[in-house]
This record gives structure tokens, sequence and C-alpha cells, in this order.
């Protein structure tokens, strides 16, 4: 059960999975495109790309600084420091990860709320983000380290408690409200 954005500026499009319309209830496809057309007028796909290319960009730079630090011999040469390079990269994309993963949390949450506001109802926001965990088999809420380094998006539990405006479940979730 997916949607998405595709494309940039007044080419933007809300795509709808087949399943999604096949499966979802009206107002849980409503809450779906509004949450998409939340993330349309926020330009976030757009900012997400410039975000992570900026620090690639910037993981590279700090990469090679690195590397340029460690000396082994005095004839080695460029080409046989980029495996250094290339390991201390991996080290510092590392640490960056949690950075745009809590950026991205953010914007799913600005979309929820701004998708809450604008139809006035939570219900059918819970009802999909519910079928979306029973039917794909999530958890309701995730280690620290998942939420950290491998989600994007909010646990489902957090997501569901910050549209009712509740306690979170996920105690150890990380705070990017």
């Amino acid at each position: 059960v997916a949607a998405w954005t595709a494309g940039i500026g007044r080419f933007t499009r809300i795509i709808l999975s087949d399943v999604l319309v096949s499966v979802a209830t009206r107002p849980e496809i409503a809450y779906v495109v509004a949450h998409e057309d939340a993330h349309v007028q926020h330009n976030d796909e757009f900012k997400k790309a410039l975000i992570a290319i900026t620090m690639f960009v910037f993981a590279v730079a700090f990469a090679v600084l690195i590397s340029d630090r460690i000396t082994f011999r005095r004839d080695d040469d460029a080409v046989s420091r980029l495996a250094l390079v290339a390991a201390c990269l991996g080290g510092v994309a590392l640490l960056m990860f949690p950075l745009f993963n809590a950026y991205a949390r953010g914007i799913e949450y600005r979309a929820d709320e701004d998708s809450r506001k604008l139809l006035g109802d939570e219900a059918p926001a819970v009802r999909y983000l519910v079928r979306t965990a029973d039917r794909n088999l999530v958890p309701l809420c995730n280690r620290r380290s998942t939420s950290w380094y491998f989600a994007d998006y909010p646990a489902l539990g957090s997501r569901i408690a910050a549209m009712r405006r509740t306690e979170d479940p996920c105690p150890h979730s990380p705070a990017t409200r």
C-alpha cells in the first residue's frame, strides 16, 4: 500500500499504487493524498535530495581530510590511499545517517500534521497507519538503532500518537517532532 511524489516544481505528481486504491477507504485515500500534497507544497523531495548531496560532499571532504592526516610510508601515493579514503568515508557517513534520518522523520511528522489540519479528522490517518502496520507486518515501535540508522520515517506508533496528540508509545524513538 503505497503512495509517493515524483518530479520537481510544477511537474510534481502524486502517485497512488493500485493496491492502495483497491484496499483503502475514501477517507484513508484522502489522508494519503493530503499527506503527499503536503510534501509537494513544501517541496520536500527536492530539499531532501539537496541535503543528501550536500552531506555526501561534506562526508567525502571530511574523509579526505582524515585520510590525509594518516601517514603510512613516505612513498605512498594518492591511488594507494583510495581504500583508506573509502573506509573513512564509510565511517563519516555512518555518523551522518542519524542526522539525515532525523530531518526526514521531521518532514513526515510535518506532512502528517498538515494533512490532519486539512482534513480536520485524524481517524482516517490512524486507520490507514494501523492497516499499513498490519498489512506489511511492520512493528509499531522500532529499536533506537533501527530508527537512527535505517528509518527515514518515524515509527508508526509514534506517528499515530502524534496524529492523536497522545503520549508516544515508543519511549526510545528519537524525538524529532
